[in-house]
């Protein structure tokens, strides 16, 4: 089955109806929720990794897009788990959080993600995404925690 896509001159990509972007770069980015009261991030749809990595409120940089601020959701844990990721661009690492996250409506609660405090050479200051969502198996998630 095809969906139409719809694409934006202006902007140099093409959007699904179910939210997903395709960037001129070659990146689907999808636009994601997480928290109560839902916070909305952009993460990179990743075919080679199985976690949900997304910046944190305390990450530092001065021009970046919206982070997760889990002190600002009523049903964020932090498990006190550290994670570290080195993916071929770069090493991130974080702590491993569970909340509640959706795509395009479709959520679950609970959802365990790493919630990134320190990296290197991963985000880029003044990118446009928040996170990368891994789509891979869940065989090879770092700790365990495929979303």
């Amino acid at each position: 089955m095809k969906f139409p896509v719809y694409y934006n001159p202006i902007r140099l990509e093409s959007i699904s109806p179910e939210g997903i972007i395709s960037k001129q770069g070659g990146d689907y980015v999808a636009k994601m929720t997480l928290g109560t009261p839902a916070q909305t991030v952009d993460v990179i749809l990743d075919s080679g990794s199985s976690n949900l990595v997304v910046a944190g409120s305390n990450y530092g940089f001065s021009s970046f897009p919206p982070y997760y601020h889990a002190s600002e959701s009523s049903s964020s844990k932090d498990t006190g788990s550290p994670i570290s990721i080195q993916y071929g661009s770069g090493s991130i690492s974080g702590v491993v959080y569970s909340d509640a996250a959706a795509i395009n409506g479709i959520g679950a609660s609970d959802v365990r993600f790493m919630v990134v405090t320190q990296q290197d050479n991963f985000f880029f200051n003044g990118g446009s995404n928040s996170g990368l969502l891994g789509l891979a198996f869940s065989s090879i998630a770092e700790n365990n925690i495929a979303p």
